[in-house]
């Protein structure tokens, strides 16, 4: 009789027992594959919810003082001009990109000949594309030379695009915004969303003009290079000590300045799934152990009940090799064929719900990679042949003479 029909056999003779345990095993894969797919899924919902912005920027707005500061009194409401912009802008010693915005709320009538539709508006300066991830799909983006001139050009998004231009080419075609003409000079996609592709970006300074808000910035966004948390927050402080000598007010005045630093935020968020990712994968490996000592426990039940044919064996002349092989290769099929099946059950659920849920809301695209299931294949080899070890061991001592006595 071969080996695995000898495996078979033995496995046969303990049917609920060895279904249990396999499903032990099963099922400590399984959670595994399910759970580790679900970190990495809430992982790729984080880095949606910031891939409107670039995650190494900071946001800083003007807000109202509430303190008094060198005989100022406390509730000024403070204001950003262009020389504020351009102070920060010349003073600030390390960053990577900078920029100024300021906003129309609302839609407003945007028309093309006969056809006319709402769509918001805000006045940029160039590096803006980068801190707001904007890609350019056609001609180019505003540049310096329309801010200094107070050129009336516009940058329009992609459903802008599409409404008014869907069978030809927008760049030069000359669109109007409350009653201003714009050249369109290009078309960008934003990863924001629909909202922010509803958009048309134009200068800075045109837009003050237009907007009826003379040199007056809504807000100042600044990128770092490379750099971690306490590089961030170094430059959060740098930003917020110059405005507050220039605007005068207490540097440790909280409610002066509205900051949002997207990479401190980012940071919560990641340390959040990283240690999400540790403690499912914790709760699957605590399972998949369960499950294997479930199989040590039955091979140990096995070699007792077995003794007399394990002393027959050595006999007749057996060696001692043959029945730890037998022993082992019983204990790694019952733990690779109970872990295969949980990872095939984990690996289709995932698959599974990508095909049929695309869109799950915090949690995009759930998926656990060939790394980690090779390494679960892996474990589940290894630690199906350490716990035969012992039974394996214990076949072996087995004396031939008191095997036969047993009953």
């Amino acid at each position: 009789m071969g080996v695995f029909a000898e495996i078979w056999e033995s496995l046969k003779r303990h049917k609920l027992r060895t279904a249990i345990t396999g499903f032990s095993v099963g099922w400590g894969i399984f959670l595994i594959v399910v759970l580790l797919s679900v970190g990495n899924g809430l992982g790729n919902g984080v880095k949606k919810e910031f891939r409107d912005d670039a995650i190494n920027s900071i946001w800083i707005s003007p807000g109202t003082t509430s303190v008094p500061y060198k005989g100022l009194a406390n509730n000024r409401r403070l204001q950003f001009t262009n020389d504020d912009y351009e102070f920060v802008k010349q003073n600030l010693p390390d960053y990577e990109y900078i920029c100024a915005r300021i906003d129309r709320w609302g839609a407003q009538d945007v028309t093309y000949g006969t056809k006319s539709a709402g769509f918001s508006s805000k006045g940029v300066t160039p590096q803006y594309r980068y801190v707001e991830n904007t890609e350019v799909r056609e001609g180019r983006y505003i540049n310096e030379d329309d801010v200094k001139n107070h050129r009336k050009v516009a940058v329009i998004g992609l459903p802008v695009k599409e409404f008014f231009f869907p069978d030809k080419s927008a760049i030069g075609q000359r669109i109007s915004m409350a009653g201003i003409s714009y050249k369109v000079v290009g078309v960008f996609f934003d990863n924001g969303g629909d909202y922010e592709n509803r958009m048309l970006h134009i200068p800075l300074s045109t837009a003050q003009m237009a907007f009826n808000e003379f040199n007056k910035v809504h807000r100042i966004m600044v990128t770092m290079g490379n750099g971690g948390l306490e590089e961030s927050k170094v430059l959060e402080k740098d930003v917020f000590n110059l405005l507050a000598a220039r605007l005068k007010f207490s540097p440790n005045d909280p409610r002066a300045l509205h900051v949002r630093n997207n990479f401190e935020n980012f940071k919560k968020f990641d340390d959040l799934i990283v240690f999400i990712k540790y403690f499912v994968g914790f709760v699957g490996i605590m399972t998949l152990i369960a499950g294997v000592v479930g199989v040590g426990n039955i091979l140990l039940i096995t070699v007792k009940e077995r003794t007399k044919e394990f002393g027959i064996r050595r006999a007749i002349g057996a060696s001692p090799f043959s029945i730890i092989a037998l022993i082992l290769f019983e204990s790694v099929f019952i733990t690779f064929f109970s872990g295969y099946l949980g990872l095939l059950a984990g690996v289709g659920l995932i698959e599974l719900v990508n095909s049929t849920v695309p869109d799950m809301g915090f949690i995009q695209n759930p998926n656990v990679n060939l790394s980690i299931i090779a390494g679960a294949v892996a474990l589940l080899v290894l630690t199906g042949t350490l716990t035969g070890l012992l039974p394996a061991y214990r076949a072996v001592k087995v004396n031939p003479i008191e095997a036969l006595r047993a009953e």
